[in-house]
């Protein structure tokens, strides 16, 4: 009972956990300028941590079926690389054609869907978790592709991307946590029963999760101070642009979903 109560005041102090990661990262970053140049190092390792715990949850055999889900994998893919990039140009178009810095940085962020973090609110919402990490890799592929196409036809400017990123992507924030979360299983099937491996995760990995992700939300913050109060005149019409979007994705995810 009194395990029951700890994770309910846990989940109730999640929210505010993560709020207060991003203005003590603010905090920090106007303070400690030096701070910047950690930041990035802790955001990778910290990511490393947060998508490791997550994968821990997932049995392979889970992940190996959602392959098999074609109306999903072939709905997110019209949703996330042809409905919302058109979206998201007409929305840039209409309220930040005046800021053209901005108006390309926000076509960069809608147009590439989420690989690692939408795994993480996913499972925080006690979703489909494996469906998400089946989804994964052809989202990595497809936006990495298509992020020049998108860049040339809705700002005008032919930006190349680097390869060797989705490579370093694709095997750090993909490939090594699924790996060391395998062998974990696996190590811990071989000396400890399924129950006891259970309960552990359990009782660890959510916190772990919240306080890798509060600490990767802070360090972001942090070592962006900078930019975040340069554009602090832009950031309100910024933040409305991407509400709207967020609310027109989740209308189409749940149409697509539900065939209505």
């Amino acid at each position: 009972m009194s395990d029951k109560l700890s994770l309910d005041l846990f989940d109730k102090l999640r929210s505010f956990i993560l709020i207060g990661a991003v203005f003590w990262g603010l905090f920090v970053g106007n303070f400690f300028s030096g701070f910047s140049q950690y930041s990035g190092l802790i955001v990778y390792v910290a990511l490393i941590i947060l998508l490791y715990s997550i994968m821990l949850t997932i049995p392979f055999w889970k992940i190996a079926r959602s392959f098999k889900n074609i109306r999903f994998m072939g709905l997110s893919w019209i949703a996330n690389f042809v409905i919302i990039p058109v979206i998201a140009w007409i929305l840039a178009l209409f309220f930040l054609k005046d800021h053209p810095a901005v108006f390309i940085g926000f076509i960069l962020y809608l147009v590439t869907p989420c690989t690692d973090w939408f795994l993480i609110f996913t499972s925080m919402a006690e979703g489909d978790v494996p469906l998400g990490l089946a989804l994964m890799p052809t989202n990595l592929i497809l936006q990495v592709v298509l992020i020049p196409v998108y860049l040339l036809l809705f700002a005008g400017k032919l930006i190349p991307f680097q390869f060797s990123a989705f490579i370093e992507t694709l095997i750090v924030f993909i490939i090594l946590p699924f790996l060391l979360a395998t062998t974990t299983r696996l190590v811990l099937g071989k000396i400890k029963s399924r129950e006891w491996t259970n309960a552990l995760f359990d009782t660890v990995l959510s916190p772990i999760q919240l306080f890798s992700l509060a600490i990767v939300i802070f360090a972001m913050f942090a070592g962006q101070t900078k930019i975040i109060i340069g554009v602090i005149i832009e950031l309100p019409i910024l933040i409305l642009v991407v509400k709207l979007l967020k609310v027109i994705k989740t209308t189409v995810y749940i149409k697509a979903a539900y065939g209505s």
